[in-house]
């Protein structure tokens, strides 16, 4: 396995490549699940909570995904494993086995800093002083391959952890739908390399 920094590095210039906000294979986990550190301060912008949604769903770390949702997520996804478990909701959304490493991307469709890649100037332009007030964001998913496979508008959840620090959250209500698409683009057929 290649190493995590150079992978995670390798996802965020493939994002630049698509054009697209980021671009999330399942062998960056452990970049994405401590967050990551932007420039002096720890920003973890709306593009990091859904990145760690995509994968806590292409890893099946439940913890990870729960981690990244807001109030009415979290209702949602604990209604929808309330009667079963992570692993029976995982197999209705993923169907068949995973046959090796696995990739979605999304692009917000805002103009804002914090929609583009974090390897572009401009994407580095969130302000720390005026963060975005939960925003929403019309977002275009794509498979491995960059191709759309899906479209929806993604609630986030802003709030401040710190001085300079603040936590994102997918807030939507009906996070099942989302992790639906998250699993179909993951599953989209495998292209060539």
């Amino acid at each position: 396995m290649a190493d995590i920094g150079v992978r995670a590095r390798l996802d965020s210039a493939i994002a630049v490549a698509l054009g697209i906000t980021s671009y999330v294979s399942d062998v960056n986990g452990f970049v994405l699940d401590k967050g990551m550190c932007h420039d002096l301060f720890e920003v973890i912008e709306p593009r990091d909570a859904l990145n760690r949604v995509i994968l806590g769903c292409e890893s099946n770390n439940e913890e990870m995904v729960k981690k990244s949702l807001g109030p009415r997520s979290r209702t949602a996804l604990d209604s929808l494993v309330a009667d079963r478990s992570w692993e029976a909701l995982k197999a209705e959304l993923w169907p068949g086995a995973s046959s090796g490493a696995v990739a979605v991307g999304h692009r917000f469709e805002v103009g804002e800093g914090w929609s583009q890649p974090w390897d572009r100037p401009e994407g580095k332009a969130l302000t720390l002083i005026n963060p975005p007030n939960n925003p929403e964001a019309e977002v275009v998913f794509v498979d491995s391959s960059g191709s759309a496979c899906g479209r929806r508008r993604i609630k986030f959840l802003i709030t401040q952890a710190g001085l300079a620090h603040y936590e994102n959250f997918v807030n939507n209500s009906d996070v099942g739908d989302l992790l639906r698409v998250v699993s179909s683009c993951a599953a989209a057929p495998e292209h060539a390399n």
